[in-house]
């Protein structure tokens, strides 16, 4: 299995560590089983165009694998593209605590 392989390869110094990335991670939940090795990191699709199936699949999983919030790391925010007519109509700097007036809403 290709994560056995990579967890061995981290173990035996060939790497730092090693990560899962997945756009739909609404499958994997289900396929966490104690068998397949916990990664060091899981990226999944986050961000404000992301949906609640994924984002609460997201949170499932890193739930199973015991993740850390530092271990579980968002994905494309602008779901794949920055020049989505969405962009222009809404601004995600109000997400932002510190001033922000030198950011682009991109």
């Amino acid at each position: 299995m290709a994560c056995a392989a990579v967890e061995r390869a981290a173990a035996e110094g060939l790497c730092g560590s090693w990560g899962i990335s997945s756009w739909d991670p609404r499958p994997l939940p289900g396929l966490v089983d104690g068998a397949l090795p916990r990664p060091d990191a899981v990226m999944v699709r986050a961000g404000l165009l992301a949906g609640i199936d994924v984002l609460e699949a997201s949170e499932a999983l890193a739930a199973r694998w015991d993740l850390t919030p530092a271990q579980l790391w968002g994905m494309s925010p602008f779901g794949g593209s920055a020049t989505q007519p969405l962009w222009g109509k809404l601004d995600p700097r109000v997400f932002i605590q510190e001033p922000h007036d030198d950011l682009s809403a991109v």
